[in-house]
Formats: structure tokens, sequence, C-alpha cells
């Protein structure tokens, strides 16, 4: 066994991920097929990305492979994989158009490139675009459409032993501003909380209205200090927003719950829903306008 295998083979044997171990700039040096029935390892081994896939694929990992390189750190992103038309991937079984959530990082002088198959998860997301399952104030998605997607990413989380987290957002006192300034002021509220969030998340977020003024966002590849910075920045933004309606304004604030996976073979999204929610009560019995979190492991 190769000095480059030895030092890769628990990674590639226990993860159900696809890897290729790049040498600058596109060679592949090893891989691991993972859950993937087409990868094999003696078919792309020596060999150039763009002599394995379709052009802009290939030039998608090379520019994310330079940017692990020179940054030093995990470049993420969604692509997808067509086949159709590339030789190579269509002898080596590859017929169906699959998407990927894709994470290129330097170790040394080789890119590890991890490829998670997201095809399933996407098509739960389209799934949820129907008319049936968006909020119809606010046109974010509801309860109804979020929980296959929450339960499907804490099973992704789970087996790639990924970081998963969701941030729960509660109006504070919204009864108090329905009372003080109707509840077509509050709608407003609504509206423009969500506009503001669907402007600022990111493409893989989820964003759903939860209940009656709290909405919940799952954030995949988010560890916890990265879902407590995304929940201050969420918490700083709304509270700088004045909503106008006829003639009168008003501002507010939120108070926000994370919760983000362990890693104990018990969690579910169940548990995850409710360490978020014990989370938001405690910001809200705090005073509100604040992010509560799970604890730092040591």
């Amino acid at each position: 066994m190769s000095q480059l295998q030895c030092r890769y083979e628990g990674l590639l044997g226990a993860c159900g991920e696809s890897i290729l171990i790049l040498e600058m700039p596109s060679t592949i040096l090893g891989c691991s097929a993972g859950d993937s029935q087409w990868l094999k390892p003696d078919a792309l081994i020596g060999r150039q990305l763009d002599a394995i896939f379709p052009e802009s694929f290939a030039a998608e990992l090379v520019s994310m492979a330079v940017q692990a390189s020179s940054r030093g750190e995990v470049i993420t992103k969604e692509l997808e994989l067509n086949p159709k038309g590339t030789a190579v991937l269509e002898q080596l079984g590859l017929n169906q158009i699959t998407s990927y959530r894709v994470r290129c990082l330097s170790a040394e002088d080789e890119i590890i490139v991890a490829l998670q198959d997201i095809t399933e998860l996407k098509s739960l997301r389209r799934m949820s675009s129907g008319q049936t399952q968006r909020d119809t104030l606010t046109g974010c998605f509801n309860r109804r459409a979020f929980r296959p997607v929450l339960e499907q990413s804490v099973a992704l989380g789970m087996r790639y032993d990924a970081p998963f987290s969701v941030m729960l957002i509660d109006i504070d006192r919204m009864g108090q501003i329905n009372d003080e300034h109707s509840m077509d002021m509050g709608d407003k509220v609504l509206q423009q909380l969500v506009t503001a969030l669907e402007a600022t998340k990111r493409t893989s977020d989820f964003l759903a209205r939860y209940n009656e003024d709290e909405f919940i966002m799952l954030m995949p590849e988010t560890p916890l200090n990265n879902a407590i910075s995304a929940g201050e920045r969420v918490r700083k933004l709304l509270e700088s927003l004045q909503v106008k309606h006829e003639g009168r304004a008003v501002n507010f604030t939120v108070s926000i719950g994370v919760a983000t996976m362990t890693g104990d073979q018990a969690e579910t999204a169940d548990t995850l829903l409710g360490r978020a929610g014990q989370n938001l009560f405690v910001a809200q019995e705090s005073g509100g306008n604040r992010v509560e979190s799970d604890e730092f492991e040591d």
C-alpha cells in the first residue's frame, strides 16, 4: 500500500461521501467511491479532472481547489453534475443528473474534494415549492414544507458527521404591535421580516414560518459558533428595520434560539427542535432581543 493510501485509509473507508484527492491543479491522486456506484478509482486515478467531468464542472472544482489552497479554509458549493455527452461518465454508469454538495479543503500539498449526493434533498426542496406548502401572507415555506427537509437534513448530518444547525426566531411583543398599531401593521412586520431574511440567507439555508410569529431557519454545514454568529446578524438586521404602514412606523426586535447537532446517535429532528425551543425560551425570559444557544463543549 502506498504512503498516500495509508494516509487516507481511515477517511476513505469510513466516509459515505465520494472523495477525490488532487494534486494541484487537477490531477486525481486518489479517490474513494463512498456510496456512489459509478465512481471507480481505477478509472480515475492519474487523470485530469477535465478528462473525466464536463468542462464547467471540472472548472468549478479547480476554482474551489485554488480558493481552498490560497485561503486555507473549507470551500463549499452546491454543484450539478450532468453526465450527458461525457463519454467517461456514461461508460462508468452515471446516467442521470446528480446534485452534489462539494467541499474542498487543503491538506499539505494536496486538495481533498468531498462530494455529498444531495439529489434527494433538492428533490424534497422542489416538492416543497408548491403553493400548498407556502405561507399565504409572507410567501415563505410553511411548517408542513419544512418538516421533511429538516428530517432529511438531520439524517444526512448524522450519516456524514456534518455540522447542522437550526435557528428559531420569534418576534418580541407581537401582540403589543397588533394591539397598539393594528393587525395590518403586524402583517407588514411579518412580511418585511421574511423579505429581509430571504435577501440575506445563504442559498443552502431553508426558511419557513413555524408558528404565528415564529420562524425557523435550517442551516446545513454550520457548526455552533457560526450559527451563533448568524443569529446575531439576524438579530441586528431585524432590530434596524423600520416598518411603515398608513403613515405610521414601528420598530421591532426578535428573540432567537440556536441549536446544533451534537453527533449523538440518539439525535433526532425532534430533539434538535426541542433544544432550539428551550434556548428561544431562555432568550425571551431574559428580556428578548437576544440570541441563546447550546453551550460550547470543551
